[in-house]
C-alpha cells in the first residue's frame, strides 16, 4: 500500500457450505494469482456466526438475521494475528492515499471517532491478542442473545456517545463498549477530529481519561468511502449506476476534491485489474461547473 514495508493480509471468511451459498472453500484462482502478483498474503478464517454462535442458532431470536449482520464482527479476527506485534485493520472500502507504516509508531491501540459513531470501524491500529479476541467473541455473542437489550444498545453505561441505529449497535459501539471500559482491555488513544490540522487526542484506560493532548495532528493517509455507494457498486451495481447523476451530485457537496479525486481512482482501478467490466469515471471536482461524467463503457 504505497510504499509500505509491512504485510498486507486479506482476512477472507466463508461460511459452512450450504444449498444457498454453494461450496466454495477459497478463492477463486484467478483471484489469487492477481492477489500474489501484488506480494498480498491470505488469510481464510470461519466467519464468526459458523465459529461461535451456529450450533446455538435455537436460542438465538431471530437466527437468520444475526447470521447475515454478524458478518460485521468478523473484523475481531484481527486480533488473532499473534504473528504480528502490531497490526492496522483497514475495512474494504478505505483506500490509502500515503504510506501508512507510520501509524505502527503509535504503539498503542488507536481508534478514531465516527461521523454517526463512538468510534470509527473503518481503520484502527491494534495490538494481536488471543484474550481480548476471545473478549471480543464473548460480547458478540451477547448481542445475539435473548438477553441483548436493544434500548441500552452498547452504551451500558448511558453515556449517550455520539451515533446512532446501527452504527451504535454493530462493530463500532461494541469497541467503544469493551475499549472504554473493560477492566482487561488494553488503553487506548481516542482521536476526535475536529479538523485537517487538528485533533484532540485521549488516551483512556478502563473508563478513565489518562491524558489529553488537544493539538496532536494525526494525517490519516486513507479515505474512507463510508455509506451505502462504495466504489465496486458504482462499477458492478447496474441498480446503483442508474442513479450514478444523483450519487454525484450528492457526493459533490460533501466531499473534497481530495476524497472524489480518490473515489475516480479507486473505481478505475477497479477496471484496469479486471476485476469489472465497467470503469467508473462519474464525479467532477467541486466548484467546475462541470455536470457529472456518464459511465464509460468497457
Amino acid at each position: 500500500a504505497i510504499g509500505s514495508k509491512a504485510d498486507i493480509v486479506i482476512i477472507v471468511t466463508f461460511s459452512k457450505p450450504s444449498s444457498e451459498h454453494g461450496t466454495m472453500s477459497k478463492l477463486p484462482q484467478s483471484d489469487l494469482d492477481l492477489i500474489a502478483s501484488k506480494g498480498i498474503k491470505v488469510k481464510y478464517v470461519q466467519s464468526i456466526w459458523d465459529r461461535f454462535m451456529e450450533k446455538d442458532k435455537d436460542q438465538i431470536p431471530d437466527a437468520a438475521r444475526a447470521a447475515d449482520k454478524s458478518v460485521m464482527y468478523n473484523k475481531i479476527f484481527a486480533w488473532e494475528m499473534t504473528e504480528y506485534d502490531w497490526v492496522q485493520y483497514v475495512d474494504a472500502d478505505v483506500m490509502p492515499t500515503g504510506n501508512m507504516d507510520l501509524h505502527f509508531k503509535r504503539q498503542r491501540t488507536t481508534f478514531i471517532r465516527g461521523w454517526m459513531s463512538p468510534l470509527q470501524g473503518a481503520w484502527y491500529l491494534l495490538k494481536p491478542d488471543k484474550a481480548t479476541f476471545r473478549d471480543l467473541a464473548d460480547l458478540v455473542r451477547h448481542r445475539y442473545s435473548s438477553k441483548w437489550d436493544k434500548k441500552q444498545s452498547w452504551d451500558v453505561y448511558g453515556e449517550q456517545p455520539p451515533g446512532k441505529g446501527p452504527c451504535l449497535d454493530d462493530d463500532q459501539g461494541l469497541f467503544w463498549c469493551y475499549f472504554r471500559y473493560a477492566k482487561r482491555a488494553p488503553s487506548i488513544d481516542y482521536i476526535d477530529h475536529k479538523n485537517s490540522r487538528m485533533n484532540s487526542v485521549q488516551t483512556i484506560s478502563k473508563g478513565q481519561v489518562i491524558d489529553n493532548d488537544s493539538h496532536q495532528k494525526f494525517n490519516f493517509l486513507y479515505e474512507h468511502f463510508g455509506g451505502r455507494y462504495k466504489p465496486w457498486r458504482v462499477c458492478m451495481d447496474p441498480a446503483v449506476q442508474k442513479n450514478l447523476p444523483s450519487i454525484a451530485r450528492t457526493h459533490a457537496h460533501h466531499w473534497p476534491p481530495s476524497k472524489l479525486a480518490s473515489f475516480r481512482q479507486y473505481c478505475k482501478t477497479f477496471g484496469e485489474i479486471g476485476l469489472s467490466k465497467l470503469v467508473a469515471d462519474v464525479i467532477s471536482p467541486i466548484g467546475s461547473g462541470q455536470k457529472p461524467k456518464p459511465l464509460l463503457g468497457t
